[in-house]
């Protein structure tokens, strides 16, 4: 049987003395032995030849979680920035949450207030540990990480945004073509024509359109929306804004624009740069 200090909290074991249950179970609990004495003192007491102090560094429960607490509070201030970039965006009319539909105005709002309530219940969360910042690589891998993430999540829905908020989406009509501009940059369109639409952007009056008969390619026009008329043309000369407007088309929102009727009794007035 192994010799055991008079404390109980060394034992014996192969000529070493190496803490017993006692001792792991009183660090466990914040380092407070029995007796309300501090069980550092106790051993310090034991630092004697009849009982040498054996050399191990124990932390308290409280310290395991310090770098957990940097890291949600780095969470929730990554989080607050986030709100305050989707506030910035909406200004410029890039909504990054356009898929909440009413919802989205108030993002902000939320973004903000998970942000600040990680930051005030950091001392409560213990269901994950991490190394603190400083004293880990891996861990300034996440903290990294967690950033990028955060801005390519901003980027991604940026771009869908535009897309999803453009006036051009939704289905145009005419006698020849139908054609329906989706939120996410594709086309479905049809034609009579053996080439069809595939693909679509916009920036400003501009609408770049890709053909299936040349795939990866972008071809410019023209394009304006007046009412429930969509009217597009190409650029004859993209560099000094040149428009072919003797190539212009016209198309409705109303689907009654697939008939030739429809055509003989509205009214619309045209652009400038479009002769039809």
């Amino acid at each position: 049987m192994s010799e055991i200090s008079e404390d109980g909290f060394w034992q014996m074991v192969e000529g070493e003395w190496v803490p017993t249950e006692k001792q792991l179970e009183a660090i466990q609990n914040g380092a407070i032995g029995h007796d309300d004495e501090i069980v550092q003192q106790e051993i310090t007491e034991l630092g004697s030849p009849e009982y040498p102090t054996p050399q191990h560094e124990f932390a308290s429960s409280e310290s395991q979680f310090t770098g957990t607490e940097e890291y949600v509070v780095f969470l929730g201030y990554v989080l607050i920035g986030v709100g305050i970039l989707d506030f910035v965006l909406a200004l410029t009319g890039t909504n990054i949450t356009f898929f909440l539909g009413f919802l989205s105005y108030f993002t902000t709002i939320f973004f903000i207030a998970v942000g600040s309530a990680l930051i005030g219940v950091k001392e409560e969360i213990r269901w994950f540990r991490m190394d603190r910042f400083s004293e880990s690589n891996v861990a300034k891998g996440i903290y990294a990480g967690t950033v990028v993430l955060a801005l390519v999540l901003v980027g991604v829905l940026g771009v869908m945004s535009n897309y999803s908020n453009a006036d051009i989406v939704g289905e145009w009509y005419s006698p020849y073509d139908t054609i329906e501009f989706q939120s996410d940059g594709d086309v479905v369109h049809t034609t009579s024509s053996d080439f069809s639409i595939i693909g679509w952007r916009v920036d400003g009056n501009d609408l770049f359109l890709e053909w299936s008969d040349d795939r990866g390619y972008e071809y410019l026009y023209k394009y304006q929306i007046s009412e429930e008329f969509l009217f597009v043309a190409p650029y004859a000369e993209a560099d000094d804004g040149t428009v072919s407007g003797d190539e212009c088309m016209v198309m409705s929102s109303d689907k009654d624009g697939e008939n030739e009727n429809y055509w003989n009794d509205v009214n619309f007035s045209p652009p400038e740069w479009c002769n039809i």
